[in-house]
C-alpha cells in the first residue's frame, strides 16, 4: 500500500508543477504591457543603458591609446640622439 501511495505522489508532483507554471504564464500574459512592444519609457531606458556601455568601452579604448602614445614618446626620446645645445 505504501509503495502505491508513493508512486501516485511521485506522479502528481511534476504534473502539479506543470499546472502551476502554466497558471503563472497565463497570469503574466494577462498583465498590462506583457509581451508586445515595450513602452517608450522602457525603450528610452534601454537606449541609455546601451549608450553608457558604449561610452565606457570608448573611455577604456581611449585610455589604452593614451598609454600607447606615452610609450611611443618615451621610445622616441630614448632612440633619438640628443642634440648638443648651442650657446648663443
Amino acid at each position: 500500500m505504501n509503495l502505491t501511495v508513493g508512486m501516485v505522489i511521485n506522479m502528481i508532483g511534476p504534473a502539479t508543477a506543470q499546472v502551476k507554471r502554466e497558471d503563472w504564464e497565463a497570469a503574466e500574459a494577462d498583465e498590462p504591457g506583457a509581451g508586445g512592444i515595450p513602452a517608450p519609457e522602457v525603450r528610452s531606458l534601454l537606449s541609455r543603458i546601451e549608450t553608457r556601455k558604449r561610452l565606457r568601452a570608448l573611455v577604456t579604448e581611449t585610455d589604452s591609446y593614451r598609454q600607447d602614445i606615452r610609450r611611443l614618446k618615451r621610445m622616441i626620446l630614448y632612440i633619438r640622439p640628443r642634440q648638443p645645445q648651442q650657446v648663443v
